[in-house]
């Protein structure tokens, strides 16, 4: 009997909001300019200058995995860019201090963006053709995704991605996953959804 082949499993990763009393971050600033984070959505090596600052918009308890700006910031520990930075290589860790005690952190930074949409099965809302008439970049783009599908062939093999045509959608692999909570074990304030693929 030929044996089942193996497949890594994906999931889109957010600021978990159901967390007491934690602290939520802000929008990102460098020595030359404030930014929202869009900087970190497009698949590009950030070349400014850091360390960029990340302020606590509301105090609360510290998160080793959290959020900042749009949701567009992915801000963890160093100790997961010392991990990570021997499993996938496209994946840029960028200096960054946290709040006014200048805490060290990283911005995890995702090179690659892939073209990976199921669309015949994933459920969102597309721009609409106004939109699309003022903006023809935003031509079958979502803007939210209620649910989300993904082709298998594209993803193989990375870790740390975003989508094409939902660039504010973050997808990690199940590797990704398991060394951050081994690392954070529960305190971390992630929250990883499963995603369904495609063969």
């Amino acid at each position: 009997m030929e044996a089942r082949k193996q497949f890594q499993e994906y999931f889109t990763v957010h600021q978990n909001m159901e967390i007491p009393d934690q602290w939520y971050l802000g929008i990102a600033e460098s020595a030359e300019m404030e930014f929202w984070g869009w900087e970190f959505e497009v698949g590009k090596s950030y070349e400014g200058p850091t360390p960029v600052y990340v302020p606590i918009a509301r105090e609360g308890k510290k998160q080793s995995l959290s959020f900042g700006g749009i949701n567009a910031l992915h801000v963890s520990t160093k100790d997961l860019s010392k991990l990570m930075r021997n499993i996938d290589d496209q994946i840029q860790f960028v200096s960054a201090s946290v709040g006014d005690k200048r805490m060290d952190y990283t911005i995890t930074n995702a090179l690659v963006t892939i073209d990976a949409i199921d669309y015949e099965k994933t459920k969102g809302q597309k721009y609409d053709d106004d939109q699309v008439r003022k903006n023809p970049k935003k031509n079958n783009i979502f803007k939210h995704i209620r649910e989300l599908h993904l082709l298998r062939s594209p993803v193989n093999g990375h870790d740390f991605f975003r989508l094409n045509n939902s660039l504010g959608t973050l997808v990690v692999s199940a590797k990704f996953k398991a060394n951050a909570e081994r690392l954070y074990k529960s305190n971390h304030g992630a929250l990883f959804t499963p995603v369904s693929v495609s063969e």
